[in-house]
C-alpha cells in the first residue's frame, strides 16, 4: 500500500488553511509524501446529507467557528485575515480550474493550493467568480486566457469530481480531513494525534 498522506482540503474552511501551513513539517519528520485534494466541502456534505434533507450550518455555529479558528491561528502564529462576508468563500470553479492548472503534478497542485487558501484567509479574499479567480491568481499566471481555459476544462471538473467521490467513500464528513491508509484524522487539533500514531508505527 502507497506509504502516505491524503489531504483533503477545502478552500473555504479557515481550518484547513491552518493545516495547510503544518501538515508538510509534519510529514517531513516523519519521511512521508502528501497528496493534496482540494474538495468543496459545501459538495461533499450535499452528497453525505442527501438522505437528511441536506447540509445547512447554524448561523451560531458558524460564529463560533470564525471566533475558534481565529483564536487557533494566533495559537499557531498565523497570519489570519478572513474575509468579511459570509460564507461560501469558494466556488467550484476554483477547484476546477486548480486541477486542470496542475495537470497531475503533485508540487503544483500543492503550491496552487496554498496560493488559494491564503489568498482566502492571509488576504481575506472571495473567490466567488471567474473575475475573482483570475485576479487571485494572476501573479501566478500572467495570462488571463490560461486561468480561463483551465477554469472551463473539462478535466479540471472530472477531477474534482473523483476526488469528491474519493472524499465521500473515505467517510469524510468535514474539513480537513486526512486520511493515512485506513486511519482518517478530521480537523486540526488532530494533527497532533497523527503525530503520535505516525511516530507508534515502528
Amino acid at each position: 500500500m502507497d506509504d502516505y498522506l491524503r489531504f483533503y482540503i477545502s478552500f473555504g474552511s479557515p481550518f484547513s488553511y491552518i493545516v495547510s501551513q503544518r501538515i508538510d513539517e509534519l510529514a517531513s519528520k516523519y519521511n512521508k509524501k502528501v497528496l493534496w485534494r482540494p474538495v468543496r466541502l459545501r459538495n461533499v456534505l450535499n452528497i453525505v446529507y442527501s438522505n437528511t434533507g441536506g447540509f445547512n450550518i447554524p448561523q451560531k455555529k458558524l460564529d463560533y467557528l470564525r471566533l475558534d479558528s481565529n483564536r487557533m491561528a494566533k495559537f499557531y502564529g498565523l497570519p489570519f485575515i478572513p474575509p468579511n462576508d459570509q460564507p461560501p468563500f469558494d466556488c467550484d470553479e476554483v477547484y476546477f480550474c486548480v486541477y486542470s492548472l496542475a495537470n497531475g503534478n503533485e508540487e503544483v497542485l500543492r503550491n496552487i493550493c496554498m496560493a488559494i487558501s491564503s489568498s482566502i484567509w492571509q488576504k481575506g479574499m472571495v473567490l466567488k467568480s471567474v473575475n475573482d479567480i483570475v485576479y487571485c491568481l494572476s501573479q501566478f499566471y500572467t495570462s488571463k486566457n490560461i486561468i480561463i481555459n483551465n477554469i472551463n476544462n473539462n478535466s479540471g471538473k472530472e477531477l474534482h469530481r473523483r476526488s469528491i467521490n474519493d472524499a465521500v467513500n473515505s467517510g469524510m464528513i468535514g474539513s480537513p480531513w486526512i486520511t493515512y491508509k485506513k486511519e482518517i484524522f478530521w480537523g486540526n487539533d488532530r494533527l497532533d494525534y497523527l503525530d503520535y500514531f505516525l511516530s507508534n508505527l515502528n
